[in-house]
């Protein structure tokens, strides 16, 4: 199996990333072409591994002998009363089968991780060219030099 990569991409799309996509669509093009134009329009999480979570294990087992059971007690006849009885069951089910990692990702906090970096360095950007326009050279090479070293500096 294909290890997967995360990409961010922030919505709405610009008018060029939705023809990127679109082109993707067209005719012709190779079957990864909507991997290859996400890719080129987001921005790719890193920081961490991407794993592949095998749910298989986290499957419900199907009970041939208790499908259905409560029907005839909510006294449910309709046949799609029925189904949505159902549904809702399986889905209260499978939710509740689930691990607590498909509810918060770690993908998450590394796209904020990453944000919160990048208005940092634009904040330090920001000064430095202050600094320049007001003819103190010397103070803007020290913010850069001291957002080089990191937000802990």
């Amino acid at each position: 199996m294909t290890q997967p990569t995360g990409v961010f991409v922030r919505l709405p799309l610009s008018e060029a990333a939705r023809e990127l996509l679109v082109d993707a669509a067209a005719f012709g093009k190779p079957d990864d072409s909507h991997d290859q134009a996400i890719l080129s329009i987001g921005t790719p999480v890193t920081g961490g591994d991407t794993s592949v979570v095998d749910y298989s294990e986290y499957e419900p087992k199907y009970h041939d002998q208790g499908m259905g059971c409560g029907l005839e007690d909510r006294g449910i006849h309709d046949r799609y009363e029925a189904m949505g009885y159902g549904w809702d069951q399986a889905m209260e089910r499978v939710c509740s089968e689930f691990p607590e990692t498909v509810l918060l990702t770690a993908h998450q906090a590394a796209i904020a991780a990453l944000e919160a970096e990048v208005g940092r360095l634009r904040n330090v950007v920001g000064a430095a060219r202050t600094s320049i326009a007001t003819g103190n050279p010397m103070k803007a090479a020290y913010v850069l030099e001291t957002a080089l070293k990191g937000p802990e500096a």
